[in-house]
């Protein structure tokens, strides 16, 4: 009897753990401590522009984004390998007659799950019924906790996945996604307005918001702030780094449930 292993599906879980490191090693690098300063700009008389200055350029951003971009798409590839491997084993001597349609199954649609070639492949019936569990379609039915984490884990990982077939993550923008401080005024003033601008670090607008004063003298104004930074994916917001290790632990999980089934012990979940 024909053997495999799952050495190929391993191989690209620990490829994939290299490349989102290596995002975040680029993305600490933009920000470590004084990597930028909060500038506070008098536009005219009563309006004033405050930005964030960056003592480095966002050229890395690109490189971010093809690191990015690698890690999904093996963790992407690892799934459909694993699938492909235990179908391939379920059917011997006969290779799976829908090889380039198989895939590991990331369905927000109780019918597109009914309908895919994992559905029509000879999965043990518990095996299917655990794969059927953890789909996106059934989060908010579920209750154990294990189910719903690796459901939404999935989800986000195909989201990304397909985001660019060419393994380069597009990044919409860095911007802030929260910023915190406060606007000191020379007294009697006061704050007559404040509005938001379209800052997206990555395009070079640093621009955060602009407001509005009155009854300062000589303009004299001060702010302290200090941002978080956010990479946007095509309104898609990566999750923080320490988080991109979940992509890679969800995926080694439902793996390891392949080579379960494959050697023939309980599944354990």
């Amino acid at each position: 009897m024909a053997t495999f292993d799952y050495s190929e599906c391993n191989q690209r879980i620990a490829r994939a753990h290299i490349h989102g490191q290596a995002a975040a090693d680029i993305w600490n690098g933009l920000f470590v401590d004084n990597a930028y300063s909060i500038d506070t700009r008098v536009e005219r008389d009563g309006v004033a522009v405050v930005k964030a200055v960056f003592s480095k350029p966002f050229g890395d951003g690109v490189n971010i984004s093809l690191e990015l971009g690698e890690m999904f798409y093996q963790l992407r590839a690892a799934l459909d390998n694993a699938t492909y491997k235990l179908a391939a084993f379920l059917r011997t001597p006969h290779p799976p007659a829908n090889e380039r349609h198989l895939y590991f199954p990331i369905c927000s649609a109780q019918r597109s799950f009914e309908d895919s070639s994992f559905n029509a492949n000879p999965f043990p019936d518990e095996f299917k019924a655990w794969i059927k569990s953890i789909q996106p379609c059934h989060i908010g039915k579920l209750t154990d906790p294990l189910q719903i984490y690796l459901g939404k884990v999935i989800e986000s990982l195909n989201s990304f996945a397909n985001s660019d077939r060419h393994r380069r993550v597009h990044i919409a923008g860095i911007v802030p996604s929260n910023i915190e401080g406060y606007i000191e005024l020379a007294k009697p003033g006061r704050i007559t307005f404040t509005e938001p601008m379209d800052t997206n670090f990555f395009e070079g607008k640093f621009e955060l918001f602009r407001f509005g004063f009155e009854d300062i003298p000589n303009n004299k104004v001060q702010i302290k702030a200090d941002l978080t930074p956010e990479i946007r994916v095509e309104r898609l917001p990566i999750p923080p780094w320490n988080m991109l290790l979940e992509f890679v632990r969800a995926t080694s999980y439902v793996v390891e449930r392949f080579e379960m089934v494959h050697a023939g012990k309980p599944l354990v979940l």
